[in-house]
């Protein structure tokens, strides 16, 4: 995982969507911003979209809610309320924040829910190796 910062900030009249997931994604993954989609500007269609780009790793999302009990491993984004009163996302290692992309590091005011990774075909982890 290499830290990376978000680069984009919601607005209170939302016209713009910060790109928080888009750095964790950018960070966990070892990537360039620009080489991962801005997904929170796709709309509702946002967690097919990330679903579809997951795919290439050989990886599929799955949701984990706090409620649910269930322990969240390695590397996964977590997702919750944030300190300026929108929903926020961070870099979590075994469901711990470890990297908030905000350059305030406030975190988050709740850790709700992870989004984790799950392996669907090792086959595809030889190609980005």
């Amino acid at each position: 995982m290499i830290p990376l910062d978000q680069t984009i900030f919601s607005t209170p009249e939302q016209k713009l969507k910060g790109n928080c997931l888009h750095a964790c994604l950018a960070s966990i993954f070892e990537l360039p911003l620009e080489k991962v989609p801005h997904f929170a500007e796709m709309g509702h269609e946002w967690y097919q979209k990330m679903w579809d780009w997951l795919k290439q790793f050989g990886l599929m999302p799955l949701c984990v809610t706090k409620k649910s009990g269930r322990h969240v491993f390695g590397y996964s984004i977590g997702n919750g309320p944030g300190p300026r009163g929108y929903q926020h996302a961070v870099v979590c290692h075994d469901g711990e924040i470890v990297h908030d992309p905000h350059p305030s590091k406030a975190g988050l005011v709740e850790l709700q829910e992870w989004i984790q990774f799950i392996l669907i075909d090792p086959s595809k982890l030889k190609h980005h190796a």
